[in-house]
């Protein structure tokens, strides 16, 4: 469900919710409300975007010895 997807992303607290994937931090997105929400249903399903997709790009800041 688009709707329990989006609040779930909005209530988190120890992530971003943040559009941009490029950044240093970890980042979580429900792309049906943001990204793709300019798209129809249809188009949604066919790029892989889900109503309940949550997207979740963690980053590693301070690895070292790659």
């Amino acid at each position: 469900d688009i709707t329990v997807a989006s609040q779930a992303v909005d209530n988190l607290r120890l992530v971003s919710h943040l559009a941009n994937v490029g950044d240093a931090k970890t980042l979580v997105i429900h792309p049906a409300s943001t990204t793709h929400q300019q798209l129809t249903t249809d188009e949604q399903l066919a790029t892989g975007v889900t109503p309940d997709l949550i997207r979740v790009c963690g980053q590693h800041k301070y690895l070292s010895g790659f």
